[in-house]
């Protein structure tokens, strides 16, 4: 989904065709005038970039548009378990709009219950970062295990209203992503937790386990040349880490279609 701001729909794109799927780039506008139905599409994405400026706190915007407008059309893709991803601002737009950590059934929560906050360096920041799946069960990344890749942002630190909350996205397995160390340990400090995140945590899904935000950009390596250390030390790499994370996605969502008919 395209809004005034973001800047990783195309990549976005090219990383679901690769994938096996048939992207199409849609406006928000063309969903808000009705010329486009979400219905009609099998998994939702909201990318990265900076959604109308994030003029007011990062993703707030873009996250009440759809929060007041779209509301009835997500509720019932999640209803009928269909993927919503959101990446980067995606996450943030997710997160403030309250299908992130989202309802008991899944769909939205009454109130955000979580933030993605200044990160503790007070500063964009654009590194490399290695996150690993934590998740006990959760079939949506089923493909995926660790991944290197890309961060861009300013507010990605992670920070639930309370204790109860963490303990309850640990009871539910809603905790997807955390960040890592060189050698797998989580990380507890920068540059490998580079934003100060609670726990480290990189990336949630909501109950039912097919809304995902993640704050690190898996589109921004999808080649093996795309590592910034690919050529150092005679390194050779067969696949990127980027794309087991959408082949992921694509199978849950042909999975989803199977189960609906």
């Amino acid at each position: 989904m395209r809004a005034p701001g973001i800047n990783c729909d195309v990549e976005t794109a090219h990383a679901f065709e690769l994938a096996g799927a048939a992207p199409e780039r849609v406006h928000i506008l063309e969903l808000l005038e009705k010329r486009k139905k979400l219905s009609d599409y099998d998994v939702a994405v909201i990318p990265g970039g900076f959604s109308y400026g994030d003029y007011i706190t990062s993703g707030k915007l873009l996250g009440n548009k759809i929060k007041f407008n779209l509301r009835d059309d997500f509720d019932r893709f999640i209803r009928n378990g269909k993927p919503v991803i959101g990446i980067c601002n995606g996450f943030q737009v997710l997160v403030k709009s309250g299908m992130l950590p989202g309802g008991d059934d899944g769909s939205f929560s009454k109130k955000p219950t979580c933030t993605l906050f200044q990160s503790d360096v007070g500063r964009f920041q654009d590194r490399w970062v290695r996150f690993a799946n934590v998740s006990r069960k959760r079939e949506i990344m089923a493909g995926v295990q660790k991944i290197f890749c890309p961060i861009n942002h300013g507010e990605g630190k992670f920070i639930p209203e309370s204790k109860e909350l963490l303990a309850e996205l640990y009871d539910t397995d809603q905790v997807i992503f955390k960040y890592t160390t060189a050698d797998g340990k989580i990380a507890d400090k920068f540059p490998d937790n580079p934003n100060g995140s609670t726990d480290a945590i990189t990336g949630i899904c909501n109950r039912t386990g097919n809304v995902l935000g993640l704050m690190p950009h898996p589109e921004k390596y999808l080649y093996p040349q795309n590592d910034p250390y690919w050529c150092i030390d005679g390194l050779q790499k067969a696949s990127a880490d980027g794309r087991p994370f959408f082949e992921s996605i694509v199978e849950f969502g042909r999975k989803a279609k199977e189960k609906n008919g």
